[in-house]
């Protein structure tokens, strides 16, 4: 193969990787500025609605882990084709779903598609860059995959302000048919020269029960009660299968996870940093929105607009990418979890009154961090593997990051939950005939009603009733707060945990 087409294949591998990566991430963001509108559809509850993202990153990080197999059973070309066909006809699912049941079925579809196409993506352009363009390939990578997130809930926000929130499920189509279209002409056939190894089903239906187990538990733990016997058993359960899946996966000879990866210091700590970097980015790309949309009551389309500026930061990447082929990868990690520690204390600081520039000025030192984590880690943990190791890693590496958004999402969802309720029962207290704020605004919001012509009789108890609104809201408020200020500290944490990671070429 000459210079000339071997640089051309790469460019052609690179645009139908991003574009692929583009639809898988913006069906992961799109859907958090339609939440509201889903849950005022379907009657649903914040807990049910939480299910919507759960049960995609679920499926999402139990896919990820048939990388390895596939490659060397299928090849990438038949299963890019087919994952990208799956995750389209999800997306058509769940635009027309008639109940909360078939919706969440369509994003457990769309999760198990986009489980295979981000890892595959990234290996099939990890495969056709020479060892010393390999960061810059992921930082290549990376820049499609962040600038989706960034522009998903704008997008997203104009979407269900215009016409819906069933529409957002189209948004993801366009990208996901460039690659439908490309990918096969651009990607390789199976390797006939390597034997078909065997699937690990046992460890693979071990680790959707950990992962199944610990979000139902989570998820049901706030409504059912912690110390309920369903709660407790699913605990438990998972607890008990974990254990059985380290130590069938120590024994097995083709293994879902090579847990031995982990023996490598540099590829132990790339993947906890994975694991905290996914926390901190599906955790914010959930909770910010939320917050704008449920506190400060903006609109969708201004929901979205908070995360807007950061598609300036995607032209970025490429330069981190740079940069962790030319410098250590454990500085570059630790400066950008300190940049994402950074933002997250700001965040901590918002409240009713924060600017809309402030809010997005704040989560924007985040996302710049991202420039530096995603190529680093990337790099880091695929680096110091052997060649034919590179597949399990690239799953591996992929799959903690996923662990970490769909725990995170669940625990600081919960974590949110539990706060929010610890301060309205510490604030109603206090809303007394003693209290002379509480019993002007009473008197403000009755004056009000009068003047609207509502009957003497119904004015107080719609006083009332706007007050236990103020009261949540301004409790809702506080658990935002505390969320951030546990994501500072977590992400805090990293940075020891980044340092581990020796630098080298």
């Amino acid at each position: 193969m000459s210079a000339h087409s071997s640089q051309l294949q790469r460019w052609l591998v690179t645009i139908t990787a991003i574009a692929s990566g583009v639809a898988v991430t913006l069906a992961i963001t799109v859907i958090n500025t339609a939440i509201p509108d889903i849950m005022g559809y379907f009657g649903m509850g914040q807990i049910t609605a939480q299910w919507m993202s759960t049960a995609f990153l679920a499926a999402m990080t139990s896919t990820m882990l048939m990388i390895d197999w596939l490659d060397k059973a299928v090849g990438l070309r038949f299963t890019f084709i087919s994952v990208l066909s799956l995750f389209v006809f999800a997306s058509l699912l769940g635009a027309i779903s008639p109940n909360e049941d078939i919706l969440i079925l369509s994003r457990v579809l769309q999760g198990a598609a986009a489980g295979i196409v981000q890892p595959i993506s990234m290996l099939a352009m990890f495969r056709v860059f020479p060892p010393e363009q390999r960061g810059k390939a992921m930082g290549i990578f990376a820049m499609g995959t962040v600038l989706a997130p960034a522009v998903a809930p704008l997008f997203g926000g104009i979407v269900v302000d215009l016409y819906g929130w069933r529409h957002t499920f189209y948004i993801a189509l366009p990208f996901a048919l460039i690659g439908l279209v490309l990918s096969p002409f651009t990607l390789p056939g199976r390797d006939r020269s390597i034997e078909t190894p065997k699937f690990d089903w046992l460890g693979f239906t071990l680790m959707l029960i950990i992962t199944v187990g610990f979000l139902t538990a989570f998820v049901n733990g706030q409504r059912l009660g912690w110390s309920s016997l369903e709660v407790v058993l699913l605990l438990w359960v998972s607890i008990f299968t974990l254990i059985i899946f380290i130590l069938w996966e120590l024994r097995a000879k083709e293994p879902l996870i090579e847990l031995r990866l982990f023996l490598n210091l540099r590829f132990a700590s790339a993947a906890i940093v994975s694991f905290l970097f996914g926390v901190s980015i599906f955790v914010t790309t959930y909770m910010v929105p939320l917050f704008v949309q449920t506190v400060q009551g903006l609109s969708a389309t201004q929901a979205g607009l908070i995360l807007l500026p950061q598609v300036l930061l995607a032209l970025l990447f490429p330069l981190g990418g740079y940069l962790s082929d030319r410098m250590s990868i454990s500085l570059l990690a630790s400066l950008g979890m300190a940049l994402i520690a950074i933002s997250a204390l700001l965040t901590s600081f918002a409240d009713l009154n924060t600017s809309f520039w402030f809010l997005t000025f704040w989560v924007f030192v985040g996302r710049f961090g991202n420039i530096f984590v995603f190529p680093a880690v990337s790099v880091g943990a695929l680096r110091p593997v052997p060649a034919n190791m590179v597949a399990q890693a690239s799953g591996t590496v992929n799959c903690m990051r996923q662990l970490g958004g769909a725990f995170g999402v669940n625990l600081f969802a919960v974590f949110l939950e539990r706060r929010t309720q610890f301060f309205s029962e510490m604030l109603t207290p206090f809303q007394n005939a003693g209290n002379t704020q509480t019993m002007e605004l009473l008197d403000k919001v009755k004056d009000l009603l009068s003047h609207a012509g509502l009957p003497l009789l119904e004015q107080a108890p719609m006083a009332l009733g706007y007050l236990d609104k103020v009261i949540y809201v301004q409790s809702n408020m506080y658990g935002f707060k505390d969320i951030f200020v546990v994501l500072f500290i977590v992400c805090a944490l990293s940075i020891i945990v980044a340092l581990a990671m020796k630098s080298g070429r």
